[in-house]
Protein backbone atom coordinates (compact mmCIF):
# COMPACT_ATOMS: atom_id res chain seq x y z
CA UNK A 1 0.00 0.00 0.00
CA UNK A 2 1.55 3.17 -1.01
CA UNK A 3 1.91 6.19 1.96
CA UNK A 4 -0.64 7.96 0.20
CA UNK A 5 -3.01 5.39 0.52
CA UNK A 6 -2.19 4.31 4.05
CA UNK A 7 -2.47 7.81 5.14
CA UNK A 8 -5.76 8.15 4.17
CA UNK A 9 -6.49 4.98 5.51
CA UNK A 10 -5.03 6.07 8.85
CA UNK A 11 -7.40 9.61 8.55
CA UNK A 12 -10.84 6.87 7.96
CA UNK A 13 -9.59 4.79 10.86
CA UNK A 14 -9.72 8.06 12.85
CA UNK A 15 -13.28 8.88 11.90
CA UNK A 16 -15.08 5.27 11.90
CA UNK A 17 -13.08 4.60 15.17
CA UNK A 18 -14.56 7.51 16.87
CA UNK A 19 -18.28 6.95 15.22
CA UNK A 20 -18.29 3.97 16.75
CA UNK A 21 -17.48 5.13 20.29
CA UNK A 22 -18.83 8.48 19.66
CA UNK A 23 -22.08 7.85 22.55
CA UNK A 24 -20.86 5.49 25.06
CA UNK A 25 -23.02 4.27 28.20
CA UNK A 26 -20.63 6.89 30.21
CA UNK A 27 -23.03 9.69 29.32
CA UNK A 28 -25.23 11.02 32.15
CA UNK A 29 -28.62 11.63 32.36
CA UNK A 30 -29.31 15.68 34.46
CA UNK A 31 -28.53 13.88 37.65
CA UNK A 32 -27.45 17.72 38.70
CA UNK A 33 -31.32 18.46 38.23
CA UNK A 34 -32.69 15.68 40.80
CA UNK A 35 -32.11 17.99 43.25
CA UNK A 36 -33.12 21.43 41.42
CA UNK A 37 -37.01 21.30 42.60
CA UNK A 38 -37.78 24.83 42.01
CA UNK A 39 -37.23 23.89 38.17
CA UNK A 40 -40.57 22.06 36.87
CA UNK A 41 -38.18 19.69 34.96
CA UNK A 42 -37.26 17.75 37.88
CA UNK A 43 -40.30 16.11 38.28
CA UNK A 44 -39.53 14.19 35.11
CA UNK A 45 -36.78 12.33 37.17
CA UNK A 46 -39.12 11.48 40.00
CA UNK A 47 -43.04 12.24 39.33
CA UNK A 48 -43.33 12.83 43.28
CA UNK A 49 -41.48 15.67 42.89
CA UNK A 50 -43.61 19.27 43.16
CA UNK A 51 -42.11 22.26 41.91
CA UNK A 52 -42.60 24.90 44.40
CA UNK A 53 -44.53 27.05 41.98
CA UNK A 54 -48.25 27.16 41.89
CA UNK A 55 -48.38 26.29 37.64
CA UNK A 56 -45.93 27.04 35.06
CA UNK A 57 -45.84 26.38 31.29
CA UNK A 58 -42.83 25.51 29.24
CA UNK A 59 -42.06 27.27 26.93
CA UNK A 60 -39.03 25.16 25.37
CA UNK A 61 -36.54 22.67 26.33
CA UNK A 62 -33.70 20.51 24.86
CA UNK A 63 -31.33 18.11 26.36
CA UNK A 64 -28.40 16.10 24.76
CA UNK A 65 -26.47 13.13 26.53
CA UNK A 66 -23.50 11.83 24.43
CA UNK A 67 -19.81 10.66 25.18
CA UNK A 68 -16.98 8.61 24.15
CA UNK A 69 -15.89 5.07 25.33
CA UNK A 70 -12.38 6.21 25.13
CA UNK A 71 -10.89 9.45 26.38
CA UNK A 72 -8.88 11.86 24.02
CA UNK A 73 -5.40 11.11 25.66
CA UNK A 74 -6.78 7.32 25.00
CA UNK A 75 -6.91 8.08 21.29
CA UNK A 76 -4.49 10.36 20.39
CA UNK A 77 -0.73 10.59 21.43
CA UNK A 78 1.49 14.06 21.95
CA UNK A 79 5.13 13.92 20.96
CA UNK A 80 6.92 16.61 22.49
CA UNK A 81 9.90 15.93 19.70
CA UNK A 82 7.90 16.93 16.90
CA UNK A 83 5.10 18.94 18.58
CA UNK A 84 3.01 16.82 16.82
CA UNK A 85 -0.47 14.83 17.95
CA UNK A 86 -0.70 11.54 16.33
CA UNK A 87 -3.53 8.60 16.30
CA UNK A 88 -2.19 6.17 19.17
CA UNK A 89 -2.63 3.00 17.57
CA UNK A 90 -1.11 3.59 14.67
CA UNK A 91 2.43 3.77 16.67
CA UNK A 92 3.73 1.41 18.37
CA UNK A 93 2.95 -2.08 20.00
CA UNK A 94 2.84 -0.15 23.61
CA UNK A 95 0.52 2.80 22.16
CA UNK A 96 -2.26 -0.19 21.23
CA UNK A 97 -1.82 -2.25 24.34
CA UNK A 98 -2.59 1.36 25.88
CA UNK A 99 -5.40 1.94 23.47
CA UNK A 100 -6.98 -1.34 23.59
CA UNK A 101 -6.67 -2.00 27.28
CA UNK A 102 -9.51 1.07 27.38
CA UNK A 103 -12.04 -1.12 25.87
CA UNK A 104 -14.31 -3.35 27.71
CA UNK A 105 -15.06 -7.10 27.10
CA UNK A 106 -18.25 -5.67 25.46
CA UNK A 107 -18.81 -1.70 25.11
CA UNK A 108 -22.12 -0.24 25.68
CA UNK A 109 -22.79 2.75 23.83
CA UNK A 110 -25.66 4.93 24.78
CA UNK A 111 -26.66 8.52 22.75
CA UNK A 112 -29.78 10.11 23.84
CA UNK A 113 -31.72 13.43 23.18
CA UNK A 114 -34.76 15.12 23.77
CA UNK A 115 -36.86 18.17 22.68
CA UNK A 116 -39.25 19.71 25.22
CA UNK A 117 -42.17 20.77 23.52
CA UNK A 118 -44.73 23.46 24.99
CA UNK A 119 -46.35 21.99 28.40
CA UNK A 120 -47.93 23.23 31.78
CA UNK A 121 -48.73 22.58 35.42
CA UNK A 122 -50.66 23.40 38.30
CA UNK A 123 -51.36 22.55 42.02
CA UNK A 124 -54.66 22.11 43.11
CA UNK A 125 -54.37 22.29 47.49
CA UNK A 126 -52.16 19.28 48.16
CA UNK A 127 -51.95 17.28 44.32
CA UNK A 128 -49.99 18.76 41.52
CA UNK A 129 -51.17 17.82 37.96
CA UNK A 130 -48.49 18.12 35.24
CA UNK A 131 -48.79 17.35 31.01
CA UNK A 132 -46.04 17.62 28.71
CA UNK A 133 -45.00 16.59 25.08
CA UNK A 134 -41.63 15.27 24.54
CA UNK A 135 -39.93 14.15 20.68
CA UNK A 136 -36.95 11.52 21.81
CA UNK A 137 -34.55 10.14 20.01
CA UNK A 138 -32.83 7.09 22.04
CA UNK A 139 -29.70 5.36 20.68
CA UNK A 140 -27.88 2.24 22.10
CA UNK A 141 -25.47 -0.71 21.16
CA UNK A 142 -23.90 -3.60 22.59
CA UNK A 143 -20.22 -4.25 20.76
CA UNK A 144 -18.27 -6.66 21.36
CA UNK A 145 -14.77 -5.00 22.70
CA UNK A 146 -12.48 -5.99 20.04
CA UNK A 147 -14.32 -5.09 17.29
CA UNK A 148 -13.41 -0.79 17.45
CA UNK A 149 -9.94 -2.62 17.24
CA UNK A 150 -10.51 -5.07 14.29
CA UNK A 151 -11.73 -2.00 12.45
CA UNK A 152 -8.74 -0.11 13.47
CA UNK A 153 -6.35 -3.21 12.52
CA UNK A 154 -7.76 -3.88 9.29
CA UNK A 155 -7.75 -0.56 8.23
CA UNK A 156 -4.20 0.75 9.60
CA UNK A 157 -2.24 -2.26 9.51
CA UNK A 158 -3.79 -4.24 6.40
CA UNK A 159 -0.93 -6.39 5.08
CA UNK A 160 1.47 -5.82 7.88
CA UNK A 161 2.63 -8.39 10.46
CA UNK A 162 2.56 -5.91 13.32
CA UNK A 163 0.55 -6.58 16.27
CA UNK A 164 -0.39 -9.67 15.82
CA UNK A 165 -3.16 -9.09 13.95
CA UNK A 166 -2.91 -11.70 10.60
CA UNK A 167 -3.54 -15.07 10.05
CA UNK A 168 -6.45 -14.88 12.94
CA UNK A 169 -10.13 -15.99 12.83
CA UNK A 170 -12.49 -13.07 14.59
CA UNK A 171 -15.79 -13.84 15.63
CA UNK A 172 -17.92 -10.88 16.65
CA UNK A 173 -21.03 -12.20 17.92
CA UNK A 174 -24.50 -10.54 19.10
CA UNK A 175 -24.04 -7.25 17.86
CA UNK A 176 -26.76 -4.99 18.92
CA UNK A 177 -27.90 -1.83 17.79
CA UNK A 178 -31.25 0.20 18.52
CA UNK A 179 -32.17 3.39 17.94
CA UNK A 180 -35.79 5.01 18.40
CA UNK A 181 -37.36 8.60 17.64
CA UNK A 182 -40.55 8.68 19.24
CA UNK A 183 -43.34 11.49 20.32
CA UNK A 184 -44.30 11.33 23.81
CA UNK A 185 -47.52 12.71 25.98
CA UNK A 186 -47.26 12.47 29.67
CA UNK A 187 -49.96 12.98 32.13
CA UNK A 188 -48.45 13.42 35.46
CA UNK A 189 -49.72 13.64 38.82
CA UNK A 190 -48.39 13.87 42.36
CA UNK A 191 -50.21 14.13 45.76
CA UNK A 192 -48.64 14.98 49.14
CA UNK A 193 -50.39 12.86 51.46
CA UNK A 194 -49.42 14.47 54.44
CA UNK A 195 -46.18 16.84 55.81
CA UNK A 196 -43.92 13.03 55.80
CA UNK A 197 -45.10 11.44 52.94
CA UNK A 198 -45.38 12.30 48.21
CA UNK A 199 -46.19 10.18 46.10
CA UNK A 200 -46.75 10.42 42.34
CA UNK A 201 -47.40 8.91 38.94
CA UNK A 202 -46.92 9.33 35.26
CA UNK A 203 -48.41 7.81 32.34
CA UNK A 204 -46.88 8.22 28.56
CA UNK A 205 -48.59 7.95 25.33
CA UNK A 206 -45.92 6.98 22.69
CA UNK A 207 -46.03 7.31 18.90
CA UNK A 208 -43.17 5.53 17.35
CA UNK A 209 -41.92 7.44 14.11
CA UNK A 210 -38.97 5.32 13.33
CA UNK A 211 -36.67 2.49 14.50
CA UNK A 212 -33.60 0.06 13.71
CA UNK A 213 -33.57 -2.76 15.86
CA UNK A 214 -30.92 -5.53 15.16
CA UNK A 215 -32.43 -8.93 16.49
CA UNK A 216 -28.85 -10.99 15.53
CA UNK A 217 -25.86 -9.30 14.00
CA UNK A 218 -22.79 -12.13 13.88
CA UNK A 219 -19.47 -10.99 11.89
CA UNK A 220 -16.87 -13.33 11.48
CA UNK A 221 -13.76 -14.50 8.86
CA UNK A 222 -10.06 -14.77 9.11
CA UNK A 223 -7.18 -12.46 8.28
CA UNK A 224 -4.77 -12.84 5.82
CA UNK A 225 -2.35 -11.49 3.82
CA UNK A 226 -3.48 -10.90 0.72
CA UNK A 227 -7.14 -10.33 1.95
CA UNK A 228 -9.96 -10.28 4.62
CA UNK A 229 -12.53 -13.46 4.61
CA UNK A 230 -15.26 -11.39 6.21
CA UNK A 231 -19.15 -13.46 6.44
CA UNK A 232 -21.59 -11.78 8.16
CA UNK A 233 -25.50 -12.86 9.25
CA UNK A 234 -27.81 -10.35 10.02
CA UNK A 235 -31.52 -9.78 10.96
CA UNK A 236 -32.83 -6.85 11.46
CA UNK A 237 -36.06 -4.92 12.14
CA UNK A 238 -36.85 -1.53 11.45
CA UNK A 239 -39.86 0.78 10.71
CA UNK A 240 -38.63 4.06 8.94
CA UNK A 241 -41.48 5.63 7.26
CA UNK A 242 -39.50 6.92 4.00
CA UNK A 243 -37.80 3.74 2.90
CA UNK A 244 -39.51 1.16 0.66
CA UNK A 245 -37.56 -1.61 -0.48
CA UNK A 246 -37.43 -3.38 -4.12
CA UNK A 247 -37.19 -7.08 -5.02
CA UNK A 248 -35.06 -8.79 -7.81
CA UNK A 249 -36.87 -11.59 -10.06
CA UNK A 250 -35.97 -14.29 -7.54
CA UNK A 251 -38.15 -12.40 -4.61
CA UNK A 252 -35.35 -11.15 -2.83
CA UNK A 253 -34.19 -7.92 -1.76
CA UNK A 254 -30.54 -6.25 -2.04
CA UNK A 255 -28.91 -3.11 -0.25
CA UNK A 256 -29.56 -1.59 -3.59
CA UNK A 257 -32.79 -1.77 -3.62
CA UNK A 258 -33.57 -0.19 -0.72
CA UNK A 259 -35.11 4.03 -1.44
CA UNK A 260 -35.69 6.56 0.51
CA UNK A 261 -38.51 8.96 -0.59
CA UNK A 262 -38.92 12.85 0.64
CA UNK A 263 -41.70 13.74 2.99
CA UNK A 264 -44.62 15.77 1.52
CA UNK A 265 -44.68 18.67 2.84
CA UNK A 266 -46.89 20.40 5.23
CA UNK A 267 -49.30 18.79 8.11
CA UNK A 268 -50.27 16.59 5.75
CA UNK A 269 -47.07 14.98 5.51
CA UNK A 270 -45.99 15.16 8.85
CA UNK A 271 -48.60 14.28 10.89
CA UNK A 272 -48.95 10.76 9.68
CA UNK A 273 -45.30 10.55 11.23
CA UNK A 274 -45.44 12.15 13.78
CA UNK A 275 -48.89 10.72 15.43
CA UNK A 276 -48.35 7.61 14.05
CA UNK A 277 -51.45 5.41 15.91
CA UNK A 278 -50.04 1.99 14.49
CA UNK A 279 -46.70 2.27 16.82
CA UNK A 280 -48.02 3.03 19.58
CA UNK A 281 -46.63 2.26 23.16
CA UNK A 282 -47.08 3.12 26.99
CA UNK A 283 -45.02 4.23 29.83
CA UNK A 284 -45.32 4.78 33.10
CA UNK A 285 -43.45 6.01 35.66
CA UNK A 286 -43.43 6.06 39.42
CA UNK A 287 -41.90 8.15 42.64
CA UNK A 288 -42.15 8.55 46.48
CA UNK A 289 -40.34 11.19 48.58
CA UNK A 290 -40.45 10.51 52.63
CA UNK A 291 -40.11 13.14 55.44
CA UNK A 292 -39.14 11.39 58.50
CA UNK A 293 -37.95 14.66 59.86
CA UNK A 294 -38.52 18.27 58.74
CA UNK A 295 -34.81 18.29 57.56
CA UNK A 296 -34.41 15.19 56.10
CA UNK A 297 -36.08 13.05 53.10
CA UNK A 298 -35.77 10.07 51.16
CA UNK A 299 -36.59 9.40 48.04
CA UNK A 300 -36.82 6.74 45.30
CA UNK A 301 -38.40 6.96 41.16
CA UNK A 302 -39.10 4.36 38.51
CA UNK A 303 -38.85 6.39 34.99
CA UNK A 304 -39.42 4.86 31.60
CA UNK A 305 -41.15 1.45 32.38
CA UNK A 306 -42.44 0.70 29.20
CA UNK A 307 -42.27 -0.25 25.50
CA UNK A 308 -43.38 0.40 21.73
CA UNK A 309 -44.94 -2.17 18.95
CA UNK A 310 -43.77 -1.28 15.49
CA UNK A 311 -46.46 -2.24 13.02
CA UNK A 312 -46.20 0.44 10.45
CA UNK A 313 -43.40 0.33 7.72
CA UNK A 314 -42.12 -2.54 8.86
CA UNK A 315 -39.38 -4.13 7.40
CA UNK A 316 -37.39 -7.33 8.94
CA UNK A 317 -34.57 -8.66 6.85
CA UNK A 318 -32.81 -11.73 6.93
CA UNK A 319 -29.78 -12.47 5.57
CA UNK A 320 -26.06 -11.84 4.90
CA UNK A 321 -23.06 -12.75 2.93
CA UNK A 322 -19.44 -12.68 2.35
CA UNK A 323 -16.54 -11.43 0.37
CA UNK A 324 -13.16 -10.65 0.88
CA UNK A 325 -11.41 -7.08 1.81
CA UNK A 326 -7.91 -6.42 -0.32
CA UNK A 327 -6.94 -3.15 1.96
CA UNK A 328 -8.36 0.64 1.11
CA UNK A 329 -7.79 1.04 -2.11
CA UNK A 330 -9.89 4.41 -4.65
CA UNK A 331 -10.00 1.64 -7.84
CA UNK A 332 -11.62 -0.86 -5.25
CA UNK A 333 -15.90 -0.34 -5.24
CA UNK A 334 -16.46 -1.67 -2.59
CA UNK A 335 -19.83 -0.43 -2.84
CA UNK A 336 -20.64 -2.51 -5.70
CA UNK A 337 -19.52 -5.50 -4.34
CA UNK A 338 -21.60 -5.07 -1.13
CA UNK A 339 -24.69 -4.81 -3.33
CA UNK A 340 -23.88 -8.62 -4.90
CA UNK A 341 -23.02 -10.37 -2.56
CA UNK A 342 -25.75 -9.12 0.72
CA UNK A 343 -28.90 -10.29 -0.14
CA UNK A 344 -32.05 -10.39 2.06
CA UNK A 345 -35.05 -11.80 2.11
CA UNK A 346 -38.00 -9.13 3.88
CA UNK A 347 -41.07 -9.92 5.95
CA UNK A 348 -43.22 -7.31 7.48
CA UNK A 349 -44.15 -8.76 10.89
CA UNK A 350 -44.75 -6.62 13.91
CA UNK A 351 -42.24 -6.49 16.68
CA UNK A 352 -41.57 -4.46 20.33
CA UNK A 353 -38.86 -2.83 21.67
CA UNK A 354 -38.77 -1.76 25.31
CA UNK A 355 -37.36 1.90 26.93
CA UNK A 356 -34.28 2.12 28.96
CA UNK A 357 -35.86 2.27 32.44
CA UNK A 358 -33.80 3.90 34.98
CA UNK A 359 -34.36 3.91 38.59
CA UNK A 360 -33.40 6.42 41.48
CA UNK A 361 -32.47 6.58 44.84
CA UNK A 362 -31.81 9.71 47.11
CA UNK A 363 -31.34 11.19 50.12
CA UNK A 364 -31.67 14.94 50.99
CA UNK A 365 -29.86 17.16 54.00
CA UNK A 366 -31.36 20.55 54.58
CA UNK A 367 -28.89 22.12 56.41
CA UNK A 368 -30.10 25.33 56.22
CA UNK A 369 -33.23 27.44 54.70
CA UNK A 370 -31.55 27.59 51.51
CA UNK A 371 -28.70 24.98 51.70
CA UNK A 372 -28.86 21.79 51.55
CA UNK A 373 -26.44 18.24 50.66
CA UNK A 374 -28.00 15.52 48.30
CA UNK A 375 -26.62 11.68 47.63
CA UNK A 376 -28.45 10.41 44.53
CA UNK A 377 -27.99 6.92 42.44
CA UNK A 378 -28.89 6.13 39.28
CA UNK A 379 -28.94 2.32 37.70
CA UNK A 380 -30.07 2.16 34.25
CA UNK A 381 -31.10 -1.16 32.34
CA UNK A 382 -29.06 -1.56 28.90
CA UNK A 383 -29.11 -4.32 26.78
CA UNK A 384 -29.64 -6.80 29.95
CA UNK A 385 -26.87 -5.22 32.14
CA UNK A 386 -27.16 -2.35 34.76
CA UNK A 387 -24.73 1.25 34.40
CA UNK A 388 -24.76 2.38 37.47
CA UNK A 389 -23.88 6.20 38.63
CA UNK A 390 -23.48 8.31 41.96
CA UNK A 391 -24.04 11.58 42.83
CA UNK A 392 -22.70 14.35 45.61
CA UNK A 393 -24.52 17.18 45.33
CA UNK A 394 -24.75 20.87 47.10
CA UNK A 395 -27.94 22.95 46.41
CA UNK A 396 -28.28 26.27 47.00
CA UNK A 397 -31.26 28.59 46.80
CA UNK A 398 -30.51 31.62 48.52
CA UNK A 399 -33.21 33.97 46.93
CA UNK A 400 -36.53 33.32 44.83
CA UNK A 401 -34.31 34.28 41.67
CA UNK A 402 -31.66 32.15 42.00
CA UNK A 403 -31.02 28.85 42.52
CA UNK A 404 -28.04 26.72 41.68
CA UNK A 405 -26.54 23.10 42.26
CA UNK A 406 -22.99 21.71 42.33
CA UNK A 407 -22.60 17.91 41.94
CA UNK A 408 -19.58 15.07 41.64
CA UNK A 409 -20.56 12.14 40.12
CA UNK A 410 -19.05 8.72 40.16
CA UNK A 411 -20.08 7.12 37.21
CA UNK A 412 -19.08 3.38 35.79
CA UNK A 413 -16.06 3.69 38.05
CA UNK A 414 -14.55 7.07 36.68
CA UNK A 415 -14.45 9.62 39.60
CA UNK A 416 -13.81 12.78 37.56
CA UNK A 417 -17.78 13.91 36.71
CA UNK A 418 -18.13 18.29 37.78
CA UNK A 419 -21.91 19.08 37.32
CA UNK A 420 -23.23 22.76 37.91
CA UNK A 421 -26.86 23.82 37.33
CA UNK A 422 -28.02 27.61 36.87
CA UNK A 423 -32.02 29.06 37.63
CA UNK A 424 -32.78 32.14 36.92
CA UNK A 425 -35.75 34.00 37.39
CA UNK A 426 -36.70 37.39 36.52
CA UNK A 427 -40.69 38.06 37.36
CA UNK A 428 -42.43 35.16 35.13
CA UNK A 429 -39.34 33.95 33.36
CA UNK A 430 -37.45 31.47 34.15
CA UNK A 431 -34.10 30.53 32.40
CA UNK A 432 -31.96 27.17 33.38
CA UNK A 433 -28.54 25.75 32.02
CA UNK A 434 -27.38 22.54 33.52
CA UNK A 435 -23.80 20.70 32.70
CA UNK A 436 -23.83 17.24 34.55
CA UNK A 437 -20.06 16.63 32.96
CA UNK A 438 -17.67 19.45 33.23
CA UNK A 439 -13.42 18.24 31.89
CA UNK A 440 -11.34 19.30 34.73
CA UNK A 441 -8.06 18.44 32.38
CA UNK A 442 -7.12 19.85 29.41
CA UNK A 443 -4.31 19.55 27.11
CA UNK A 444 -3.52 22.23 24.55
CA UNK A 445 -3.54 21.21 20.68
CA UNK A 446 -2.06 23.92 18.38
CA UNK A 447 -3.34 26.82 21.21
CA UNK A 448 -6.64 25.20 21.58
CA UNK A 449 -7.58 23.56 24.57
CA UNK A 450 -9.04 20.16 24.01
CA UNK A 451 -10.29 18.37 27.28
CA UNK A 452 -7.59 15.15 27.87
CA UNK A 453 -9.84 12.78 29.66
CA UNK A 454 -13.47 13.73 29.24
CA UNK A 455 -15.78 10.61 27.86
CA UNK A 456 -19.18 11.73 28.14
CA UNK A 457 -21.14 15.56 27.98
CA UNK A 458 -24.57 16.24 29.18
CA UNK A 459 -26.21 19.68 28.65
CA UNK A 460 -29.81 20.98 29.19
CA UNK A 461 -31.15 24.51 28.76
CA UNK A 462 -34.56 25.60 28.90
CA UNK A 463 -37.16 28.60 29.24
CA UNK A 464 -40.20 28.38 31.53
CA UNK A 465 -42.84 30.85 32.80
CA UNK A 466 -43.59 30.15 36.17
CA UNK A 467 -46.06 31.84 38.28
CA UNK A 468 -47.07 31.49 42.62
CA UNK A 469 -43.73 30.79 43.36
CA UNK A 470 -43.86 32.28 46.93
CA UNK A 471 -41.30 30.09 49.22
CA UNK A 472 -43.09 29.14 51.88
CA UNK A 473 -46.95 29.02 51.25
CA UNK A 474 -47.93 29.05 55.03
CA UNK A 475 -46.11 31.37 56.43
CA UNK A 476 -46.43 34.21 53.70
CA UNK A 477 -50.59 32.70 53.31
CA UNK A 478 -49.70 31.66 49.43
CA UNK A 479 -53.11 30.45 47.81
CA UNK A 480 -52.95 27.67 45.30
CA UNK A 481 -53.92 28.67 41.74
CA UNK A 482 -57.31 26.26 42.91
CA UNK A 483 -58.72 25.93 45.55
CA UNK A 484 -61.59 22.64 46.15
CA UNK A 485 -62.96 20.81 48.68
CA UNK A 486 -61.21 17.36 50.15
Amino acid sequence: MSNINYTKTRVVSVMLLLLAITASINAQQNNTMYYMDRLPQSMQLNPAIQPRCNFYIQLYGIELNAGNALSFNDVFVYKTATDSTYFRPGQSNMDWETFSGKLKKRSDFLYETRVDLPSFGFRVNNNYFSFATTERIDVNTDLPYDLPLGIASMLINFNQASFGQLNREFNYENIRISASNYLEFALGYSREINERFTFGLRGKLLFGMANINTKSFNVNGTTGIEAYKINADIEINTSIPTMTIGYDSKGKASIDSVKFSDIESGWNGIKPILLNRKNLGFALDFGIIVKPIDMLSFSASIIDLGFIRWKSNVNNFTGGGSFDYYGYDDKIEYEDTLKKVFTFETNHNSYITSLSGKLYTGANLQLAKWVGVGFLSRFQLINQNIRSQYSFSLNLSPGQALSTSFSYSIIEGVADNLGFGLSLKGGPLNWYWIFDRIPITYNTINSIPVPAYAKSINFRMGLNLMFGCTRNKKLKKDKPLVEVED
